[in-house]
């Protein structure tokens, strides 16, 4: 039972952590595009 939880919560972190750098990645691009405006 530990060794399940301990990999379903590495494998949320790891999705959190890719949620995380595609949100960042986004909003630098976001932002270079409006730059391009101004």
């Amino acid at each position: 039972m530990a060794v399940s939880s301990v990999i379903y919560y590495w494998c949320l972190a790891d999705t959190l952590k890719t949620l995380g750098v595609w949100a960042v990645s986004g909003v630098v691009s976001a932002g270079v595009y409006a730059i391009q405006w101004f």
